[in-house]
């Protein structure tokens, strides 16, 4: 066997020790661990929840974590219309920067202060927290009816008020971009696109101040049978239909 040399300079001790437990656990190492940059969808905020949210980001820099909270500008000229690009434009901005995640969070997501630090440590491809409507609603949803503080779950598919990657997993789209453009490419789309496993921690709870939209269809010259090839749900009519199904990990 080759024995290879190999060394580290790191700037702090904390910094160091973190990649050497991060090497004992056989998770994978970055240069700047935990890293996070939260990249919120507009500014066109619900009263209180920036500020929610840059609290968040906030705490998660308190722990000794590198973390950038920034506003994507709006390029929507009709609803909707412009959300690929805006996503696409935080994703890039995230390998270019060299963040280890990437959190999207929409302008009617109010979060608990710890919500970003207790997803980002699970160390998952994509994270996504418990959702509740401000109203108690669940607007045909299930994660909402989803029992509190019961641990991690995994689903197909979840709104994307709030969602945590691991840049890693979308740099085979950093040339084209991950993200398309709206109608016809909804949550359940790009999830069966992505094709890693989805989870969401039941014991972190965010609050959503606005009805959730279902705005997308596929009349974006996308047969019947485009969408079977895709195993996308729909009905007759080409429709999509929204499939949620939150199950509790054992």
């Amino acid at each position: 066997m080759v024995d290879l040399h190999e060394r580290h300079w790191f700037t702090s001790e904390p910094d160091a020790d973190l990649y050497k437990a991060r090497q004992k656990t056989r998770w994978a190492g970055h240069v700047s661990p935990y890293s996070v940059l939260v990249a919120a969808m507009g500014n066109h905020w619900v009263e209180g929840c920036r500020e929610a949210v840059e609290a968040m980001a906030g705490y998660h820099a308190k722990q000794g974590y590198r973390v950038c909270f920034y506003e994507v500008q709006d390029m929507c000229r009709e609803p909707y219309d412009a959300l690929g690009i805006m996503r696409n434009k935080a994703l890039f901005r995230a390998i270019d920067e060299g963040f280890e995640y990437l959190c999207y969070v929409d302008n009617d997501v109010e979060p608990t202060e710890d919500a970003l630090n207790r997803l980002v440590t699970h160390q998952f491809d994509v994270m996504a927290p418990r959702i509740e409507f401000w109203n108690g609603e669940t607007y045909g949803l299930e994660m909402p009816t989803t029992p509190r503080d019961q641990g991690l779950g995994t689903c197909v598919n979840v709104v994307l008020s709030m969602l945590l990657f691991r840049t890693a997993a979308l740099l085979p789209w950093r040339a084209s971009g991950f993200w398309e453009n709206p109608v016809g490419a909804d949550e359940s789309y790009h999830f069966q696109k992505l094709n890693k496993v989805l989870f969401f921690d039941s014991d972190v709870t965010v609050k959503i101040w606005r009805p959730p939209h279902f705005p997308l269809n596929d009349t974006a010259e996308r047969t019947l049978a485009d969408l079977d090839s895709a195993s996308l749900a729909h009905d007759k009519n080409g429709r999509r239909t929204k499939v949620w199904t939150p199950k509790l990990v054992k």
